[in-house]
């Protein structure tokens, strides 16, 4: 019996072509409609869908990363047992930083790749109109340069609005240093276009952060409160509400005990029970169905065998 940790060609070859049992763990799955992301990703996509080929012929069971992706899975002819798992986030450490009313936190940050599909564009446009009403509060973007070119495009874009002193990409940070920028923040910017899960999302709101993000259906079923949510890139919409919070501690406040509740209850060890159901089941072993991980995931590690 084998399991492959992500849907990745490198990891699926040996599962499905070892002639043992096999479970497949698919995160996401990059949209087939036609966009700049898309044509970026030309050749990983190419690779998913060989990928994704022969797990539909040779897995035994799939296990997927939400809900979203087991009914994409579906749409696309899937009939193999699906189990929906989660995602944890207790990695990170509670600390006195994480209380609500922690004085120090100021501003806002973004954590992600610098990729065309996380549109960290959009969060520095919006910022450059938070920034006329608080130019005391900068935001912050953490990520690694995923494609150099962007990385370079987003660079020049804070040059040209004269954004420097609000805006700083301070790429790629220790595990201690995003946890101090995530204490420190107000909000989490967020208005990426294409996720599978949101993990970034989740540590957030472990640390007490609003987070604003675009309309995306995933976001939607993993992360039903904690967040204010805006028309996809409307970064218009996204300063104002920003501004809101900004305005209002009390409504900040509001959104951030949400995030916190929410936060907690991400954790590994709910996912480590989702996939030991999964491999006992593909050992023969008895194994009782996980259910309801949130109301609006109600469905989460239900088996379907």
């Amino acid at each position: 019996m084998l399991l492959a940790t992500s849907h990745f060609l490198p990891d699926v070859l040996p599962a499905v072509l070892s002639r043992r049992r096999a479970a497949i763990i698919v995160h996401h799955i990059i949209p087939l409609r036609g966009s700049r992301t898309t044509r970026r990703n030309i050749v990983p996509m190419v690779a998913e869908r060989a990928s994704i080929n022969l797990i539909r012929l040779l897995a035994d069971v799939v296990i997927a990363g939400s809900a979203s992706v087991r009914r994409e899975l579906s749409a696309r002819g899937f009939r193999k047992a699906m189990v929906v798992t989660t995602n944890g986030v207790d990695h990170l450490p509670y600390t006195n930083a994480t209380t609500l009313e922690y004085q120090s936190r100021s501003g806002a940050v973004f954590i992600g790749r610098l990729h065309p599909s996380k549109n960290v564009s959009d969060a520095i446009l919006a910022w450059q109109n938070v920034s006329r009403e608080f130019p005391d509060q900068r935001l912050t973007i953490i990520g690694a340069d995923a494609v150099p070119s962007y990385a370079l495009e987003l660079r020049q874009l804070i040059s040209e609005l004269n954004l420097t002193a609000h805006v700083q990409i301070a790429g790629v940070v220790s595990q201690s240093e995003k946890l101090r920028y995530l204490e420190h923040s107000k909000l989490f910017l967020f208005p990426s276009g294409e996720e599978g899960w949101g993990i970034a999302l989740a540590e957030a709101m472990r640390a007490a952060l609003p987070c604003l993000t675009y309309d995306l259906p995933i976001f939607t079923e993993i992360f039903p409160v904690g967040r204010v949510v805006v028309p996809m890139h409307d970064y218009v919409a996204l300063a104002e509400r920003a501004k809101e919070l900004l305005r209002d501690e009390s409504h900040r406040l509001r959104y951030a005990r949400e995030a916190l509740r929410l936060g907690k209850q991400f954790t590994w060890s709910r996912a480590a029970k989702i996939e030991a159901g999964v491999l006992n089941s593909l050992l023969g072993k008895k194994t009782r169905p996980i259910r309801g991980f949130l109301p609006a995931v109600a469905r989460t590690g239900e088996e379907i065998l």
